[in-house]
């Protein structure tokens, strides 16, 4: 009779709810960086490198190759100079003394991971 069945309201309701998702939230186009370190030019070079990896020809695999070692070395510097920096703010809260910003960021930095901590018995 009148009734709509589940399968057509929601087609009816999918393009719109699609259609205002898109506007309030946005598309996002590349996925970012999950480490702090990482650049939106190394992020440029993956996407690179990315369309060399399944090159079946010489030239194809020397070039993912260099890629992957420039990659390798530009992360691990810079990964280097993040580290750096980090430690050098946390060793400027220990002298002075700001404690509780100290123990904060050390969590936040080893995401609550923890090694070498002793356990009761």
């Amino acid at each position: 009779m009148g009734e709509i069945k589940a399968d057509s309201k929601s087609a009816l309701i999918s393009p719109n709810l699609i259609s205002a998702t898109k506007k309030v939230v946005g598309l996002q186009r590349r996925k970012s960086a999950k480490k702090p370190w990482i650049t939106k030019e190394m992020l440029d070079k993956m996407e690179e490198r990315r369309g060399y990896k399944n090159v079946n020809i010489d030239a194809g695999r020397q070039k993912y190759r260099s890629l992957n070692n420039e990659l390798r070395w530009e992360a691990n510097r810079a990964k280097e100079e993040w580290w750096e920096n980090e430690c050098k703010e946390m060793e400027e809260l220990a002298r002075r003394g700001r404690v509780d910003i100290l123990y904060s960021r050390v969590a936040t930095v080893s995401d609550g991971n923890r090694r070498g901590r002793v356990q009761g018995k």
